[in-house]
């Protein structure tokens, strides 16, 4: 079917413009029908440039409908869809059926499948009988139903990934939290531990302090005693001297 589209891509080629009395005098019209030829020949890109130089001399819906027909065929996609868009109500009704074909197939190329759909609806209402537009539509549609199942998958898959690295995190998150716990803890008792030395080490001198104040104390009783006596001998003596 995908190589049936590729085949039937320029259903409506030739239909061409309706010149007045004079044709063969109008140089757009031989520059149009030179490149019909080239394009007939396969040759898109020669094709292209005879279509352009024929759009110089007379602005004309049908000569770019025949250039994008010819881009298509380059695979110059996005170009094509854009001269497409913009004729869309220029060309002739006749014309109109085959465009919606060739702008779905265009999309159809883009894996657009969507808007590839409302192409070949659109080909559909004013042909309705266009079997091979409805052939199209159905692939259109089969493929656009396959497209959306794998985004779902994808989505679904990318939801479960986003839930997983969640999850991740969040263990990640408690881990760091017990850890900090652990550390703040660790780090607590280490300065309850710190602040016990230094009281111990307060307690410790001040215990030194005290013991050497009373051997000091000690000292000075034992020398005032020494004193006292000294004294009351020198009293003695100067009491038997009178």
């Amino acid at each position: 079917m995908l190589k049936k589209l590729c085949m039937l891509i320029l259903i409506g080629l030739f239909v061409f413009p309706v010149f007045s009395e004079n044709i063969f005098a109008d140089k757009g019209y031989k520059l149009n029908e030179k490149g019909n030829k080239e394009y007939l020949n396969k040759n898109y890109k020669s094709a292209v440039n005879n279509y352009i130089r024929a759009l110089s001399e007379r602005e004309d819906p049908i000569i770019k409908y025949n250039l994008a027909n010819s881009l298509y065929q380059m695979k110059d996609y996005d170009k094509a869809i854009d001269v497409y868009k913009k004729i869309e109500k220029e060309v002739p009704d006749s014309v109109k059926p085959d465009l919606y074909y060739n702008l779905g197939n265009a999309y159809f190329q883009k894996k657009q499948y969507d808007k590839a759909v409302k192409s070949y609806v659109n080909c559909l209402k004013m042909k309705p009988k266009d079997k091979y537009a409805k052939e199209n539509l159905e692939l259109a549609l089969k493929m656009l139903k396959q497209q959306k199942q794998k985004k779902n998958k994808k989505n679904d898959k990318s939801d479960k990934n986003k839930e997983k690295n969640k999850n991740q995190k969040d263990k990640e998150k408690n881990k760091d939290k017990k850890k900090n716990k652990k550390n703040k803890q660790q780090q607590k008792e280490k300065q309850k531990n710190e602040q016990n030395k230094k009281e111990e080490q307060k307690k410790k001198e001040l215990k030194k302090l005290l013991k050497t104040l009373a051997e000091q104390e000690k000292i000075d009783r034992k020398k005032n005693m020494k004193n006292k006596k000294k004294q009351k001998a020198i009293i003695d003596r100067m009491e038997k001297d009178w």
